[in-house]
């Protein structure tokens, strides 16, 4: 008992002392039920002290629940938000949202929200509503426009949650978010993706999207759709000569032409380079396509304004039709095929694509599937044309000459396939394939008695030459097949050896370095001048057979070949005369001291065994070793 009481008394001492009450040793002597009775006022005064600490920390979350309020009625404010009513009618908005329109709230409280969306839109809105009010809760985000007091377009992403449930709100809160910043951008890539930088006119991608829906309308309502092609006559030329700044400056001006010259329903595109393809839509006929095309060329005929002087542009315009079953890609394609007739016609013309282009184009297309097999079929092969010393008849080289055993044809020569090859960017394959088969065949050759020094000769086109791989791809055909490069020569036609193309040239100089050997082929036929000339690494000079022919009877051709020869001397350059037909052909070069010829009087083109007998002596040629070559 003794012991409860001492601990009663230290536990109000404590208490006390816990609430800054003094007790004197006079209440330390009070009974145990005095004790407890100041234990119980003591413990009120805590509950009273927890009180107000419980109020005061109400009163404290009370004011952050003000501030949190305030802050979140804020946030609304700031944000275009408004309130349907059930009929769809705005019962409130935030001043966000009013001055989103550029209207006070009021003007536009209790209007059909329906009335402030953009025509285009209304359906897709109220589709947006019906679904909204078949359930309650939030509903996925739809994209509409509106029209602002100044009539400007915004595109807002809206998100309606049904709340007309909650007794508190009895409404629809749309939330809206301006996305017309993101429009702008997509609108500003979108068109960057579908027009050409330069001129600003659609790109072939928007082009045949246009055409495709052309010829959609075309065969709803029963109207006619025609495609110009037109290309700019020698336009490369004045490029080359007058700087890209003028030259891009001429092909917009070009386009701005083109556009006065077509009608408002027509569009224009340039599908790059000097090309630039019209859409007719609405045409009568033929008739209707060749005058938008004559105003277009009479357009381009006006002298351009140049820096020191008048310019002088022409074009070139191909004209196709639509038929029922044609196709974006195949209009482009005949327009381009007539295109290029009016350019074989002497240019600054138009041609109207026609059946016998159509049979044409269609040969071509045949043609290119039939070819792109043609390699992993095995379909190609190279016949030999041996190349002999003037003075001995020894066989110093050969041509390596492409065939192509097309299914149903034969045999065929270049002539037929090359340009379709070269169009398709084929070349460069099957140039790869036979320089890889002349190098082997060479290396054979090499391998014959006397016959170290035999060289084989393969044709460059102009593409194969602009590719940026056939320094590499030269390369790595010597390195496969090992052989010296000067067994190998590579032939280019004078009209490519004396281009303007800096790139071409570089190539012509990289392949020098390789060691090959350089050859300008059909020499006398292009446009050749002394300065173009000395800028060629040629080794050879390879008259042409034109001028051969009248060798010793058309004296103009005699004074030619003369002259060639002795150029040709003069720049330390070999000569090699082709189309040799006659003994009196060969005594003449031997009088001029032309030192190497081919031609049908030394064989014609064969397999490559023909050649390794020619090198022994096992033909009517000389072998080999009884060679008195006489340099020049």
């Amino acid at each position: 008992m003794q012991a409860s009481r001492s601990t009663a008394l230290v536990a109000a001492a404590l208490v006390a002392a816990n609430l800054g009450v003094a007790l004197t040793p006079g209440d330390l002597a009070l009974p145990a039920r005095a004790a407890l009775a100041v234990m119980v006022t003591v413990a009120l005064g805590l509950l009273v002290v927890q009180v107000l600490r419980l109020l005061r920390r109400a009163a404290e979350a009370e004011a952050a629940a003000s501030a949190s309020e305030r802050r979140l009625t804020g946030l609304i404010a700031a944000n275009p938000i408004l309130v349907l009513d059930g009929d769809a009618r705005i019962a409130d908005v935030t001043p966000a949202f009013a001055e989103l329109l550029g209207v006070d709230a009021a003007a536009i409280a209790g209007r059909h929200v329906l009335d402030l969306v953009d025509a285009r839109d209304r359906d897709t809105a109220g589709d947006g509503w019906v679904a909204t009010l078949r359930r309650p809760g939030m509903h996925a985000p739809i994209e509409v426009r509106v029209r602002n007091v100044d009539g400007h377009i915004r595109h807002l992403e809206v998100i309606g949650n049904n709340l007309l449930h909650d007794p508190a709100v009895r409404g629809v809160v749309v939330t809206c978010r301006d996305v017309t910043d993101r429009h702008r951008a997509q609108r500003a890539l979108a068109r960057q993706a579908m027009h050409d930088a330069l001129t600003g006119l659609p790109n072939r991608t928007l082009f045949h999207d246009r055409l495709a829906d052309a010829l959609a309308r075309a065969a709803r309502s029963g109207t006619r759709v025609g495609v110009l092609f037109c290309d700019l006559d020698r336009f490369k030329v004045l490029n080359d000569s007058l700087g890209h700044h003028t030259g891009d400056r001429l092909l917009v001006e070009a386009g701005e032409r083109i556009r006065a010259a077509v009608r408002p329903i027509d569009t224009v595109a340039r599908f790059g380079g000097d090309e630039f393809v019209v859409l007719c839509e609405d045409l009568p006929g033929p008739s209707g396509a060749v005058a938008v095309a004559e105003r277009i060329i009479d357009q381009l005929d006006k002298p351009f304004a140049g820096a020191t002087g008048d310019i002088h542009l022409s074009t070139s315009v191909g004209i196709t039709i639509a038929r029922p079953d044609d196709t974006p890609e195949s209009l482009v394609r005949d327009a381009d095929a007539a295109m290029y007739k009016a350019k074989g016609r002497g240019r600054n013309r138009w041609e109207l694509f026609d059946e016998v282009l159509r049979t044409e184009a269609l040969e071509r297309h045949n043609v290119e599937q039939q070819l792109r097999r043609a390699l992993d079929a095995g379909d190609l092969r190279l016949l030999y044309q041996p190349i002999i010393d003037v003075r001995s008849g020894a066989v110093r080289g050969a041509e390596a000459l492409l065939r192509w055993r097309r299914p149903g044809a034969g045999l065929v020569t270049p002539e037929t396939f090359l340009d379709v090859a070269e169009e398709t960017g084929m070349i460069v394959p099957i140039t790869r394939w036979a320089l890889e088969q002349a190098c082997a065949q060479v290396d054979g050759w090499r391998r014959l008695p006397c016959a170290e020094d035999v060289t084989v000769s393969v044709n460059l086109s102009p593409r194969d030459l602009l590719h940026p791989s056939i320094v590499a791809d030269v390369a790595a055909v010597l390195a496969r097949t090992g052989v010296d490069p000067s067994a190998l020569c590579l032939e280019v036609t004078e009209k490519v050896a004396m281009g303007h193309d800096e790139g071409l040239l570089l190539n012509l100089r990289r392949l020098k370095d390789l060691g090959v050997r350089l050859a300008i082929d059909d020499f006398g036929t292009g446009y050749s001048s002394l300065a173009h000339l000395r800028r060629f690494p040629a080794d050879e000079l390879k008259i042409d057979r034109s001028f051969v022919a009248g060798l010793g009877e058309d004296p103009h051709d005699t004074a030619i070949v003369t002259a060639t020869i002795s150029l040709a001397h003069k720049l330390g350059t070999t000569v090699v005369a082709e189309g040799v037909e006659s003994p009196s052909q060969l005594r003449q070069l031997e009088a001029l001291r032309c030192e190497l010829a081919q031609g049908y009087l030394f064989g014609m083109p064969g397999p490559p065994e023909d050649i390794g007998r020619a090198i022994t002596g096992d033909t009517g040629l000389v072998p080999c070793a009884a060679s008195t070559r006489v340099r020049a």
